[in-house]
């Protein structure tokens, strides 16, 4: 039924082993949030990133998980950066600044997403899908509308979080991956 689908058992195996590692990171994780630890996780940072490295598009599983990792922590960069302009420029965040607030939310803006759009095809690795879809997830997260005086004490928990998810989760995937499909060509190898 599978090969009908496309599908071969050693794809099958490495799905479902991949799945059992992602649903028991999450219990870890999840497990080790309850208050009484006092631990907390950006959840959405540590499992976003598993998210967008297996829809990636990039082939090359390598360059995968470091443009993964690079374009997740430059998007939270930039939202921060983008959060810290508008609180400079806005005249009702008590910064100094002379603005009213659509100016000082397009200027910041823009210039981040200039980064992440028209710098692209340039540096991919940095400015990638993966770093827009941070850039507006911490900007959303952070409390962007309207804008928290506080948000920017969350991006090294943000930053962290997603090193953290992205070695723990991603990095043990691709052991497991690469487990599988050496032990099926070792085993076709064998057969042969």
């Amino acid at each position: 039924m599978l090969e009908k689908r496309g599908i071969t058992k050693p794809q099958m195996v490495v799905q479902i082993c991949v799945c059992i590692w992602i649903i028991a990171a999450n219990f870890i994780v999840n497990m080790l949030d309850l208050p009484e630890h006092g631990i907390h996780f950006a959840n959405w940072c540590f499992f976003m990133i598993n998210i967008i490295f297996f829809l990636s598009g990039e082939p090359d599983m390598k360059k995968r998980f470091v443009h993964t990792l690079v374009g997740s922590l430059v998007g939270i960069v930039l939202a921060g950066l983008t959060t810290l302009g508008l609180a400079l420029l806005w005249t009702e965040q008590g910064m100094g600044g002379k603005m009213s607030y659509l100016p000082s939310l397009m200027i910041p803006l823009s210039i981040c997403l200039i980064l992440l759009i028209v710098f692209h095809p340039i540096f991919p690795a940095v400015f990638n899908n993966c770093g827009f879809v941070y850039y507006l997830t911490s900007l959303t997260v952070m409390g962007a509308m309207p804008w928290g005086g506080n948000a920017l004490s969350n991006v090294p928990s943000y930053l962290i979080c997603t090193i953290l998810g992205h070695f723990i989760v991603n990095g043990v995937s691709l052991l497991i991956i690469g487990a599988v499909q050496k032990h099926y060509v070792n085993k076709a190898k064998a057969a042969a």
